[in-house]
């Protein structure tokens, strides 16, 4: 069986990223980790966080790095916008704090895993 994915045809920008924390986090709370310090302190980041800004607008694409590609993402962040990026609008979480439309893929691929270790046919 031949598995398929899809892939994004050019790299997330620091203000594709922006839109995404703004709306998953709009308190600044960061519960998910989906936003690295490094991406305000190091100067390869393009992402600031300001605390006092108001809910919804904590963070902000840094001066001429709007269009650049956006650093310090983790795979599990990449797979988490992915996922959650046609659900934007509609973002909220569950009440064990997951968010809605998250992959929950430790579990996925726990499952993966074990489908793929087990012999087929009877016992």
């Amino acid at each position: 069986m031949a598995d398929s994915f899809q892939i994004m045809k050019f790299e997330w920008t620091n203000a594709q990223y922006v839109q995404f924390l703004n709306a998953v986090d709009a308190s600044g709370t960061n519960p998910n980790a989906v936003y690295n310090t490094n991406m305000d302190s190091n100067p390869r980041g393009g992402i600031s966080f300001t605390s006092g800004a108001s809910d919804g607008s904590k963070y902000a694409a840094k001066t001429n790095m709007g269009e650049k590609p956006v650093n310090f993402v983790s795979w599990f962040d990449a797979a988490r916008v992915a996922n959650l990026a046609p659900e934007w609008s509609g973002v909220g979480q569950y009440g064990d704090g997951r968010l809605y439309g998250e992959l929950d893929l430790l579990a996925a691929l726990a499952t993966l895993r074990t489908s793929r270790m087990e012999p087929s046919g009877t016992a």
